[in-house]
């Protein structure tokens, strides 16, 4: 990250990114896995239902399995496709 400041080591700084890629950051890492556990949740249900189970259990296990395993999934996808570069942020000051 290139700054015109005077800093060294050990500095605080505030950094910034790009409104669009902040936007599409956040909307990747909490929406997606919210409808991840609601999608599961529903098939979890109509599952219960299929079965004729008296109990909530499968629905609560496979919510909760497809909103890990979606926020594992995105934890890798943005591991490997989102580099500094590609997000770009920009030292605003030093504190």
């Amino acid at each position: 990250m290139q700054s015109t400041l005077p800093l060294k080591e050990g500095d605080e700084v505030v950094i910034g990114i790009s409104e669009k890629v902040f936007l599409g950051l956040t909307g990747l890492i909490y929406f997606v896995p919210l409808c991840a556990l609601f999608l599961f949740a529903i098939v979890g249900q109509y599952l219960t239902e299929q079965f004729n189970l008296n109990n909530e259990l499968l629905t609560i296990v496979l919510a909760l399995i497809g909103f890990a395993g979606c926020y594992q999934f995105i934890k890798k996808l943005i591991e490997s496709f989102f580099e500094v570069q590609k997000i770009n942020p920009v030292i605003l000051k030093k504190i």
